[in-house]
């Protein structure tokens, strides 16, 4: 219980809200493909709806009946906005917990934006699992429908950077134990972070396509391990690990968080290593992700290749 509760009032955070609307990218991607596919007279379940972005674009689309599905307070801002435009007669807000939701019949589309910055850190697999399961009619669309993984090898001017001063004797007094300390933040620096890559400057091989999630047919499972072999195609210092998304939001749309100028609201996330490696171009090597649903307990792997 205190894990949601944490959960729940992050998702209340208006920084949150406001970089999503302001999204023009991500934002125009998901109402083309929206105006494709909800047709006049569909039923549409929007899920983890947050202010009802999605949910707004449905009705506008011509959408009959759309359930807009958030378990935070934000629903009431939603609200607030539907009555201001008025869309509430073709809309039930819904207060709850998508998981927990009873809702009645089938939907012709299932809109949602649980991609969170590491991929799988908002429970979106199993979200998307069970609501899938329960609620999409047959031949029924899901928006997004796919997303394909990337993953590169790069020399990352932030990760790996000692800025801690290792003198603990000051002031006449011995502080050494106070290593623990650095040791902890040395620790927490060595965690993957969300960032937002203005470019493709710092890649040492070409991105490879590593993990496709098709939510069609996804269990909800986390994958153990995701592995690939690299070949460098420069020489440099490679201290980290970069991973990027294509997001398909139907046949025709696909929008990406591809290291470029105009970023989206979702960054790359980036692995340090813990070391800087020198590799040379020409040299291969195998790199294994073991991904979790928190950014702490993730893991990798990797060996050099003959």
């Amino acid at each position: 219980m205190a894990l949601k509760t944490a959960e729940v009032k992050m998702w209340e955070n208006p920084e949150i809200h406001l970089g999503l609307l302001n999204d023009e990218r991500r934002n125009n991607a998901y109402r083309s493909a929206i105006q494709q596919q909800v047709k006049k007279g569909s039923r549409v379940l929007d899920i983890g709806s947050g202010i009802g972005i999605l949910t707004f674009f449905s009705v506008l689309a011509g959408a009959k009946k759309v359930k807009s599905v958030e378990w935070s307070d934000m629903i009431d801002l939603a609200k607030r906005i539907a009555d201001q435009n008025g869309f509430s007669k073709n809309i039930e807000f819904i207060k709850e917990d998508i998981l927990k939701a009873k809702l009645n019949g089938k939907f012709d589309v299932i809109t949602h934006e649980l991609i969170g910055g590491m991929l799988w850190d908002e429970n979106m697999l199993k979200i998307v699992k069970r609501t899938r399961e329960k609620y999409l009619r047959k031949n029924g669309v899901l928006i997004p429908w796919k997303i394909d993984l990337f993953l590169a090898p790069i020399s990352h001017r932030t990760a790996g950077n000692d800025n801690f001063k290792e003198k603990f004797y000051k002031y006449n007094i011995d502080f050494s134990p106070t290593k623990v300390l650095i040791d902890d933040l040395k620790s927490i620096e060595n965690l993957p972070t969300v960032e937002f890559l203005a470019n493709d400057k710092g890649f040492l091989a070409d991105s490879i396509l590593v993990n496709t999630i098709d939510f069609y047919e996804t269990d909800g499972i986390i994958p153990k391990s995701i592995s690939t072999t690299f070949t460098v195609n420069r020489t440099g210092s490679w201290n980290a690990m970069v991973g990027y998304f294509d997001i398909w939001l139907d046949k025709n749309n696909c929008i990406s968080n591809y290291p470029q100028t105009i970023n989206t609201n979702w960054g790359q996330f980036v692995i340090p290593l813990g070391n800087s490696y020198t590799i040379k171009k020409g040299q291969k090597f195998k790199f294994t992700l073991f991904p979790k649903r928190f950014r702490s307990q993730w893991g990798f792997e990797f060996e050099y290749l003959k």
